[in-house]
This record gives C-alpha cells, structure tokens and sequence, in this order.
C-alpha cells in the first residue's frame, strides 16, 4: 500500500493542530511537512520518514517511531513520553524544551542534535549516539545510557544524577556545572572532558579514563574515595589534568 501523503499545503487530513490518536502511518513519507501541535498519540510511525517535517508541541506520548527518520526534523516541544523510538534517526534534529521521559531511543543517533532544556529522564539511551549534542539544561535523571556516545556534547548544567552511564563515551564533552550525582561511570571515558565545576560524586567509577580531563571546582569527595579504592592508575590521570 502506497502511505505516502503529499505536502501540507496540498493535503487537509494532516493539518496543524489535527488529532490522528493511534494512526497507523507505517512507512509514510511525511518529509517536509507541517505538523505542528499534531496529536499522534500511540501512533504507529514505524519506518516512517519524517525528515524536516515540523512537529513542533506535536504529542507523540506513546508512538512507536521505532527505525523511523526524523532527520532534521523541528520537535521543539513535542511530548515523547514512552515513545518507542529505538535505532531512529533523529540527527540534526531540534528537540529543545522537549520532553522523552520513560522513552525508549535504545540505539538510535542525535548527532549534532538540538536537545537544550529537554526531559530526558528515565529514558532508554543504551548505545545511543548522541556525539556534538547541545544539551544544555537538559535532565537525564534516572536514565539508561549505558555504552551512549556523548562525544564532543555540550553538557553544561545538565542533570545526569542517577544516570547509569557504564562504558558510555564523554571524550571531549564539556560537563561544566553538571550534576553527576550518584551516576554510575563505571568503564566510562572521559577524555579531555570538562567537569570544572561539576558535581561529581559518582557510584562507581572503576575502569573510567579520566586522562587530561579538567576538574577545577569540582566536588571531589567521593571521586577522591574511588581514585584510592580503584588503584595509582587514577593518580597520573588526575596530575595530568591542568591545576585545580
């Protein structure tokens, strides 16, 4: 069956504000169209391509947009509250304001997204790509991001307490005045990041590479008890860091 649906400006089914709760629109081709403040709540969005299109305050509460491609897309305010959204395409995509708490993106790649000021709490991140994100003010509170790739992100002031973040990636991110409360950093890489600032006081941090990270200002407490609890491989990481 043929889903495709033509622009907005040619087509009156899907309007801005319409409400198509629980749609079936598997492997449509939605590209470029206007969406803003849709109502597409449980909706069945597999494979769909939704690249450039405007969904602006859209609902996507409970959507399954699993493999779908978002790229580019304007979800600036959407609601993605357990979406189903796993190995999707969402680079370069505006999700700032947004909110994907419980969603579960296992897989799937923000590179170079838009993400500031976001929920992203209790979310599924495992094996997420994530690399060049602005996710400044962003929440990840609770959230699985276990081996996620947070390359190069703009973390500023975001909230990643309780995050599991095991052999996540964070080479080059900049974390500075970010809360890393009870996070767990176990394998963890944190190359050349920055944490000046941050609150640091992590569950586990085994195994992580720390090498030319900059710490100045950060609350050390518990990061001092785990560099002695896991060895003097910790120690040449932390003297090579510039001067806190």
């Amino acid at each position: 069956m043929d889903r495709r649906l033509p622009d907005a400006d040619d087509h009156d089914d899907l309007v801005p504000e319409a409400s198509v709760p629980k749609a079936d629109l598997r492997g449509a081709d939605l590209s470029n169209v206007d969406l803003h403040e849709i109502n597409l709540r449980g909706a069945d969005l597999r494979g769909t391509t939704l690249d450039n299109a405007n969904l602006t305050g859209a609902d996507l509460t409970g959507a399954d947009l699993g493999i779908a491609s978002l790229r580019g897309a304007d979800l600036t305010g959407a609601t993605l509250v357990d979406a189903q959204a796993k190995c999707a395409n969402f680079d370069y995509v505006k999700l700032g304001l947004s909110n994907a708490r419980d969603a579960a993106l296992t897989g799937s790649s923000f590179y170079q997204a838009e993400i500031g000021n976001a929920t992203l709490d209790n979310a599924d991140l495992r094996h997420c790509n994530l690399e060049g994100t602005d996710c400044i003010f962003t929440t990840f509170v609770g959230a699985d991001a276990r081996e996620a790739m947070f390359i190069g992100a703009d973390l500023i002031s975001a909230d990643l307490s309780r995050v599991d973040a095991e052999g996540a990636n964070f080479t080059d991110a900049v974390l500075k005045m970010a809360t890393l409360s009870r996070t767990d950093l176990t394998n963890a890489r944190l190359v050349d990041a920055d944490l000046r600032e941050a609150n640091v006081s992590p569950t586990g941090l085994d195994g992580a590479n720390l090498a030319g990270a900059a710490i100045q200002g950060t609350a050390l407490s518990d990061l001092f008890e785990w560099i002695q609890t896991v060895g003097h491989r910790w120690l040449s990481s932390i003297q090579s860091a510039p001067s806190w």
